[in-house]
């Protein structure tokens, strides 16, 4: 027989908790910061059902405390022993639900609260975070900066908010690795040798060049926000760089998740979109690296299978965007209109996912 359960506490007692707890062990704790990849999930009422011995299920409605790729926390009303078996139904950023097997391997009384536990579950499979919270989704930064120094220190700041950071030193490196890579954002220094920051703004922007640049310089005299503005950067921020505009500029750029459109009603579909997924990642190597070789047949090839092979595997933009690009390679179009499609291109093949279980309630 089952039974459902349900925290006896009002939402500012559940809110309280919640709080005390992150303070004693601050979140989120992103990759590079010690211990395992966890953020904030406060879900309400998360529906939990464990195993019981005689085949039923206890049903819960437990508040989320934080997520990771291997695990969860929430609050439940009274303790639930270690090595218990419970499916949690998780829910996304948009709002549809993800069933996971996992198994507790802690349950801790939470001391003040009269009758609160927090249970840890650790799933049987990891999970794909970018589908639960929106800042675990990666974003890819090219850091240009001559000084040792600055690429450390933005370096870590940027991967304590989850971005891949491909630096180099000067100007004419950068040129080429944005050119032949895909980049969320160049996060550029303005005074280099070789090639300066100006310069190769303009550079990129001559060659239509469509990410972001943002000026991350020492030059904070009058106007000197103006010049970098005038050479094509989109935002400007200064040296030493503050933490939280580190921040709020990569939670700006971060991209959505492209969920597949095809219901997974079968474990054949579920697996078949999965390979698909991870093939597209692949591909997206491959049209960069035939640019960057000026291999035009290359990425009329792959786009061409991208533009009939995605739609029915419910990635519809994909296709789209795929369209785009061949019929600009085969009309021969100048080589930054076809980089900006192939750029449109690529991103969205990072971003793609397998579409989650069902509509959350």
């Amino acid at each position: 027989m089952e039974s459902q359960r349900a925290l006896r506490v009002d939402n500012a007692t559940v809110r309280w908790i919640l709080d005390s707890l992150d303070a004693e062990e601050p979140q989120p704790r992103h990759p590079g910061k010690g211990g395992p990849e966890r953020y904030p999930y406060r879900v309400p009422a998360l529906r939990v059902e464990f195993q019981l011995a005689d085949g039923g299920a206890a049903r819960y409605v437990a508040p989320g405390r934080n997520i990771g790729p291997d695990g969860i926390s929430f609050l439940v009303g009274n303790l639930v022993y270690p090595d218990s078996v419970c499916k949690v139904h998780l829910i996304t950023t948009h709002n549809h639900w993800h069933s996971v097997t996992g198994k507790v391997v802690r349950c801790r009384y939470i001391s003040g609260t009269g009758s609160v536990y927090e249970a840890d579950v650790r799933f049987q499979q990891p999970i794909d975070l970018a589908l639960f919270v929106a800042q675990a989704l990666r974003v890819r930064v090219l850091l240009v900066d001559d000084s040792p120094t600055a690429r450390t220190l933005l370096t870590q700041m940027l991967k304590g908010v989850s971005a891949d950071v491909v630096a180099c030193e000067n100007g004419r490196e950068a040129i080429e690795k944005a050119l032949s890579q895909h980049f969320d954002v160049v996060l550029m220094d303005m005074e280099m040798p070789v090639l300066d920051g100006f310069a190769t703004t303009r550079t990129l922007r001559a060659k239509r060049y469509a990410q972001p640049i943002v000026a991350v310089t020492g030059l904070t005299a009058p106007g000197d926000r103006e010049r970098c503005l005038q050479a094509g950067c989109d935002d400007y921020l200064t040296k030493p760089p503050d933490r939280d505009a580190i921040a709020d500029l990569i939670d700006r750029l971060r991209p959505e998740p492209l969920c597949s459109s095809v219901a997974i009603d079968h474990p054949g579909i579920a697996s078949a979109i999965e390979q698909f997924v991870r093939d597209l990642r692949l591909r997206a190597q491959r049209v960069q690296q035939a640019y960057a070789d000026a291999d035009l047949a290359t990425i009329e090839r792959e786009a061409r299978a991208m533009k009939a092979e995605a739609p029915g595997y419910g990635f519809e933009p994909i296709g789209s965007v795929a369209a785009e690009l061949e019929d600009a390679v085969r009309r021969n179009l100048p080589a930054p209109d076809i980089y900006v499609k192939l750029g449109k291109l690529v991103r969205l093949c990072c971003v793609a996912r397998p579409s989650p279980t069902g509509r959350a309630s």
